[in-house]
């Protein structure tokens, strides 16, 4: 969706929370950590100076799950849109895991590399 320049997610990430639009936020978010099987399939072959990254500020991640847990705290009831909201907060937590796990498989990756790089292979 935003690869290479084409947008600025955090812009539309803020402008989803303002409007209390959180569950598209939540899959907006996924989207970008998780940028489909291409992402995966190419995980040790994507390096940052490249311009590689997959970024969406942990402070606006953060301040997305806050709002959704006053929202559902005020909510006094266990509506269905309630539950909605816990399901998309709860596939943003598994999308900062699987990032993480990629970004860790990216950083074997590049030190591998480099280390052969230097050897002269």
């Amino acid at each position: 969706l935003f690869a290479n320049n084409r947008g600025n997610p955090t812009a539309l990430l803020n402008l989803f929370i303002k409007y209390g639009l959180y569950i598209d936020a939540c899959q907006l978010v996924c989207q970008v950590l998780l940028g489909g099987n291409e992402r995966e399939q190419n995980t040790t072959s994507r390096l940052p100076e490249k311009g590689n990254i997959d970024y969406v500020p942990y402070d606006a991640i953060d301040r997305l799950w806050n709002l959704i847990e006053t929202h559902i705290q005020s909510s006094k009831e266990n509506s269905i849109e309630n539950q909605k909201l816990l399901d998309a907060r709860k596939s943003v937590e598994r999308a900062l895991e699987k990032h993480f796990q990629l970004m860790h498989v990216s950083e074997m990756g590049m030190l591998s590399a480099r280390t052969l790089h230097s050897k002269g292979y």
